[in-house]
């Protein structure tokens, strides 16, 4: 799929767009996989890559936090909104606070690297932003709920607001895993 692998157990990472197709949607979202059907299709798209569910995973579970946030959800009540909005800032301020792994960090880097290459532009200045892999599915909105920061120029700057995607519940979804993307610009 020209991802970069967990250390060759053919699970992706992260991937280019154009590695995206429409059976894509559980590991990069709605959003990148028709970004790739369209590169596949020869319409124009900025380059860029995703990081994938997989990568997600990874640094969840490399963080501790899978089962440090799955503690703080399980007795959520989605209709107390007060409640709501009090654990996703203490999920999203969790995993702010926790770092990439090495591994990880150093394959988003070397994939901004190489984006940059490809734009012919040193410190290509992309957008960073989160999706679901539910957004696009028929009876589910997320209109507004995800996070996009433009112009984010360096490989730190990317890692760095990569780690600032929406906690996994949002108050005014509960929405499921949501994870970021970088495009140029």
């Amino acid at each position: 799929m020209g991802a970069s692998d967990i250390a060759g157990q053919g699970k992706p990472l992260v991937c280019w767009l154009e590695a995206c197709r429409k059976d894509s949607v559980a590991l990069v979202g709605g959003k990148c996989s028709s970004l790739g059907e369209l590169i596949g299709a020869g319409v124009r798209v900025p380059p860029g890559f995703a990081l994938t569910t997989e990568g997600y995973r990874a640094f969840m579970a490399d963080s501790g936090l899978e089962r440090e946030l799955a503690l703080m959800v399980k007795t959520l009540d989605c209709q107390d909104l007060e409640a709501l909005e009090k654990a996703s800032a203490s999920i999203r301020a969790a995993i702010e606070a926790h770092p990439f792994s090495a591994e990880l960090e150093d394959l988003v880097a070397e994939h901004y690297r190489q984006l940059s290459v490809r734009c012919c532009l040193p410190a290509v200045p992309v957008a960073v932003r989160s999706s679901a892999t539910a957004e696009d599915l028929p009876g589910a909105s997320f209109a507004g709920q995800q996070d996009t920061y433009l112009w984010i120029r360096g490989a730190d700057e990317v890692i760095e607001h990569m780690r600032r995607w929406p906690t996994p519940i949002p108050p005014a979804s509960c929405s499921p895993s949501i994870r970021p993307t970088a495009t140029a610009r």
